[in-house]
């Protein structure tokens, strides 16, 4: 049950901005827990919500860079046409460093 809730939040207009405000103030420890838990394996998916999608942003922006070779990879999986279709593809991208962005 306590594992759905910090999920649960991505998905809420209110929720999401508990979300984001805990990444950006958790320690690193702390973050790389909540990263590695919530969104490792699930980036593809989440950045396709359209509610989410603004967490993965947040959650990007405090990544490392293995942590960011990870997001490219699983962007990569991700049919272009739901990110499209979800306009989030904007919101992804703009948080890639421009060494990685190539990549894509």
């Amino acid at each position: 049950m306590a594992d759905d809730f910090f999920p649960s939040l991505f998905r809420d207009t209110t929720g999401s901005h508990l979300a984001q405000a805990i990444l950006i103030t958790a320690s690193e420890n702390i973050f790389d827990i909540l990263w590695r838990l919530h969104f490792v394996g699930k980036i593809g998916k989440l950045s396709t919500h359209p509610i989410a999608n603004f967490v993965v942003s947040t959650g990007v922006r405090r990544a490392n860079e293995e942590q960011m070779q990870r997001v490219v990879e699983e962007l990569k999986a991700v049919d272009p046409s739901s990110l499209i279709r979800e306009s989030q593809i904007p919101c992804q991208i703009r948080q890639l460093p421009r060494k990685l962005t190539p990549v894509l």
